[in-house]
C-alpha cells in the first residue's frame, strides 16, 4: 500500500509537468507568424540604396533584389568616416 502512494506522489507531478510542457510549446508554435502573400506593392529605393540607412530591414531589402547591390551598399558605408565622437572627460570629485 505504501509503495502505491508513493508512485502516485510521484506520477501526478510529472504527468502535471508533461502537460504544461505540451501546452507551452503549443502556444508557442501558434505565435509564430505564418508567411502571407500580400498585394502591396514593394517599395523601391528612388535615389539608390546608398542613401539608406545602415538597418537590418534596408540590408535584408536590398539582398532580396540583389547580393551584389547588397555588397556594394555594405562597402560604401564601410568606407564611409563616422561622425567624430565627443570626448567628455569623467568627473573626478
Amino acid at each position: 500500500m505504501r509503495g502505491v502512494m508513493l508512485n502516485w506522489r510521484l506520477a501526478l507531478p510529472l504527468a502535471g509537468a508533461a502537460v504544461l510542457l505540451a501546452l507551452s510549446f503549443i502556444a508557442w508554435r501558434s505565435g509564430v507568424p505564418a508567411i502571407t502573400q500580400t498585394n502591396a506593392p514593394a517599395a523601391v529605393a528612388t535615389k539608390g540604396e546608398a542613401d539608406l540607412p545602415p538597418t537590418m530591414g534596408n540590408y535584408e531589402m536590398v539582398a532580396n533584389r540583389s547580393l551584389e547591390k547588397l555588397d556594394e551598399l555594405v562597402t560604401e558605408q564601410g568606407n564611409r568616416n563616422p561622425p567624430s565622437a565627443q570626448f567628455i572627460p569623467p568627473r573626478l570629485d
